[in-house]
């Protein structure tokens, strides 16, 4: 059997439908790939990355666990050359939000309703508006630790209704109140955007709406409504 995943990586693997074809974009080493088709929960994996590389340590990592018939392995920037539609779920990870969002906008997703599993680095406020704004629907957000910090997996998938989230909606996303993990995250990016405000405020600035924005993040992570 392949080595335990990260806490990131197992988190992304319980999102993808059982039984399905995923496609892991910068599969790195082809963890990921090699753990959905072991564990069952996958029939078939495209493992895609654009540098070279990575793609031979993915070949190693496929090969050594006898996997070369059910897993291909694809040179690509993103999903260049892929089609969504030929896939259940497409797997995103360990990239900024911003990356994320061009490698979908580049794609073509009108087809199916193939699911996504996202989890950005940084910038994930912004993959969220990004989502919301391009026709995506959040259909659900999961804080995990790693070390010493907290992402989100998001599993998103095309509608084609866009909308509008607030600040505040761009910060929770889909996030579980009553998970413990999920208020840590919020708390530190209450904190963060408390911090940025009390510097802009001693700059003279306005941050009215940044400090009532923190507030509520942190009403949020104390259990609280708004």
């Amino acid at each position: 059997m392949i080595q335990k995943l990260s806490p990131r990586l197992q988190t992304c693997a319980e999102l993808v439908s059982q039984g399905g074809t995923a496609c892991d974009v910068g599969t790195d080493h082809a963890y990921l790939a090699v753990w959905l088709i072991q564990n069952g929960r996958c029939t078939r994996v495209t493992a895609s990355d654009i540098g070279e590389g990575p793609l031979r340590s993915a070949a190693q990592t496929v090969a050594q666990a006898g996997l070369s018939d059910q897993i291909t392995l694809q040179l690509t920037d993103g999903l260049n050359g892929l089609a969504p539609s030929d896939f259940s779920d497409i797997i995103i990870a360990g990239m900024g939000g911003e990356t994320i969002a061009a490698i979908l906008g580049a794609a073509d997703f009108s087809q199916r309703d193939t699911r996504l599993i996202l989890q950005p680095m940084t910038r994930g406020t912004y993959l969220r508006c990004w989502l919301a704004e391009h026709g995506f629907a959040l259909l659900e957000e999961i804080a995990v630790q790693e070390n010493e910090r907290i992402y989100t997996v998001m599993l998103a998938q095309f509608t084609g209704a866009s909308y509008h989230r607030t600040p505040y909606q761009a910060e929770i996303g889909a996030l579980d109140q009553s998970n413990e993990t999920a208020r840590r995250y919020i708390a530190k990016q209450a904190a963060r955007i408390r911090r940025k405000a009390n510097g802009a405020q001693s700059a003279g600035a306005d941050t009215a709406e940044e400090i009532s924005l923190a507030d509520a993040l942190e009403a949020w992570a104390n259990g609280g409504t708004v």
